[in-house]
């Protein structure tokens, strides 16, 4: 291999050359080998690398109150409607990009409209981290039992609505329910109430409350 990358120069001589003349063209050589794999290398490191989370904002409008985006990453591909039509579709959603999941429900249970829901969603992110790129609606297939791997203790997968601890000890169960079942088209808090809520939520026995839970 060697005598090919020194060239027919080298093996037209009549006598063989001392191993060192070839130093220079077996480091040359190497060197070469050493940057192609560190090309190689460079190339699979970038495809690797941790791309950006893609997905779309939906605007849903309801009567009374302020517009809500909501935030569907691209992995989380299924429909409301898709949803609706499958025994095991479910609806999750989450605040502080997944550092909390506010509640998970079968859409076999869910009565209100997809645009309700994001509507829910803002609401209760209003109290709690007030964060609109943070807060997620997605759905998906899911079983009874199944962990939703969020902070805070995570999210279930129950046959009837899931709602997080937190949210239950605030007072919100009951409205939620009837968001969700179409009895109500939000929360309707007052800015009075919404204030409250979140000042407790931000003391620092309330956020330690729930960081082992």
């Amino acid at each position: 291999m060697l005598g090919l990358i020194g060239g027919p120069q080298w093996s037209m001589l009549p006598v063989p050359l001392p191993w060192y003349y070839w130093i220079g063209t077996a480091s040359f050589s190497s060197g070469i080998a050493l940057l192609s794999i560190g090309i190689i290398l460079l190339t699979v490191a970038r495809s690797m690398n941790t791309t950006q989370v893609k997905g779309k904002w939906v605007d849903a409008r309801v009567a009374g109150r302020s517009e809500s985006r909501f935030w569907i990453p691209e992995r989380h591909v299924m429909t409301f409607g898709e949803a609706k039509a499958l025994a095991d579709g479910c609806v999750v959603m989450e605040g502080d990009y997944g550092g909390q999941c506010y509640l998970t429900a079968p859409m076999r249970i869910v009565a209100c409209q997809e645009n309700e829901l994001g509507q829910l969603l803002q609401d209760l992110d209003e109290i709690f981290w007030q964060d609109v790129e943070g807060r997620h609606l997605y759905y998906e297939q899911h079983r009874s039992g199944d962990r939703i791997d969020s902070g805070m203790g995570g999210g279930l997968i129950l046959d009837d609505t899931w709602i997080h601890k937190q949210l239950i000890e605030f007072g919100l169960e009951t409205k939620i329910r009837e968001v969700l079942s179409g009895k109500l088209s939000s929360l309707g808090l007052s800015d009075g109430e919404i204030g409250r809520l979140r000042g407790r939520f931000l003391s620092i026995e309330e956020r330690s409350k729930y960081l082992d839970y």
